[in-house]
């Protein structure tokens, strides 16, 4: 960086750029991209579809969790340090791909923090608890995948890397597709079949009261 007098005409050099900045700008993306763009959407789906088959629990337990920690863990390394590193050499900014980032950490932390406040599967709040883990791990992954192609924006790294990218998430994206559709009967049926039960008994009910009524009138 220089700077420039207006009235001189002279240059003056206040701030050399540094060369290292490029490349630290590329490993922020790929560790950020690996770990919240890849990582954290295939533990979420491990807890999501692992877990309806008896024989892979607890696998799916420990796969969900070696997933998320090594993805928050890479990104708070990896993606925090290096952001902290820029920050410090070229100037924070505020942008909103900054401002994303932040939240998507805080709420990872919280994550990590809610499993110490887990009841157990018995107690009355694990229904709730259960709400509150899923609904915010959804948030993260999607904001995660949001973010990283407002990065693919800002750091322009070449088509070839945002086509790679869009691939891998297309892919896992697709598996989620399919799997929805072959555990439907077994993640919704029971609705089903409890709302066709209350149904019948609700029919049943009302036959039984113009029952009632018609032996009343004779």
């Amino acid at each position: 960086m220089s700077t420039l007098d207006l009235l001189s005409g002279q240059v003056t050099a206040s701030k050399s750029v540094n060369g290292n900045i490029l490349l630290v700008k590329r490993i922020h993306g790929l560790v950020n991209t690996v770990s919240w763009g890849i990582l954290m959407p295939i533990g979420v789906m491990a807890a999501r579809y692992m877990k309806t088959y008896e024989t892979l629990d607890p696998t799916w337990f420990y796969v969900h969790v070696v997933c998320q920690l090594t993805g928050y863990l890479a990104g708070l390394l990896g993606g925090l340090g290096t952001a902290i590193y820029m920050a410090l050499h070229t100037g924070m900014r505020s942008t909103a791909h900054t401002v994303i980032g932040i939240l998507i950490f805080c709420l990872g932390f919280l994550q990590i923090l809610a499993l110490k406040a887990r009841p157990g599967k018995d107690h009355k709040y694990r229904t709730y608890w259960n709400w509150y883990h899923h609904t915010v791990g959804y948030v993260v992954v999607v904001l995660s995948v949001y973010n990283i192609y407002k990065g693919f924006v800002i750091l322009q790294p070449g088509s070839g890397w945002k086509i790679a990218y869009t691939a891998i998430i297309c892919a896992i994206g697709a598996f989620a597709i399919v799997m929805e559709i072959l555990q439907f009967k077994k993640r919704w049926g029971s609705l089903f079949v409890k709302k066709s039960e209350d149904l019948q008994e609700a029919n049943q009910s009302a036959f039984k009261k113009e029952i009632l009524k018609f032996m009343n009138r004779w």
